[in-house]
């Protein structure tokens, strides 16, 4: 009994460098379900722009960018599909816009329920979080 107790602590205990060192949820549990808005992003100046992500359990994601025009005021709403993965042990996410062929990787430093943060390269090493909505 306390060899099975143990084994179920090591298949969901943390793997990432932030954070509980235990999750009673998988990572697919805590990304998948839930839709995850963009409240950091070093490479982005977030004034009148927003980025929410849903990413599914069969491997899809939504990302909605809303913004505000500067000329007219008007809120727009944008919306993208792609694909996403897991790499490294699931301790990065890859993304693949549609129609497109660069992938983008993120290497997760937190993944709990309500926050996701990682890094992630497109010239430097850029941090970004993301906070559960729900």
């Amino acid at each position: 009994m306390a060899l099975m107790a143990f084994s179920l602590l090591g298949m969901v205990s943390c793997r990432y460098d932030e954070g509980n060192s235990l999750s009673l949820r998988s990572p697919d549990g805590r990304l998948t379900g839930r839709v995850w808005e963009v409240v950091k992003d070093e490479t982005l100046v977030l004034t009148n722009l927003s980025y929410q992500f849903e990413f599914s359990e069969t491997g899809t994601y939504t990302m909605k960018q809303v913004y505000t025009d500067p000329f007219s005021g008007n809120v727009i709403t944008d919306k993208f599909t792609g694909t996403w993965t897991w790499g490294d042990g699931k301790k990065s996410i890859q993304f693949l816009l549609d129609n497109q062929t660069d992938v983008t990787t993120v290497n997760i430093t937190r993944l709990s329920a309500k926050e996701l943060w990682g890094t992630y390269d497109n010239g430097f090493n850029s941090a970004v979080e993301l906070k559960a909505m729900d």
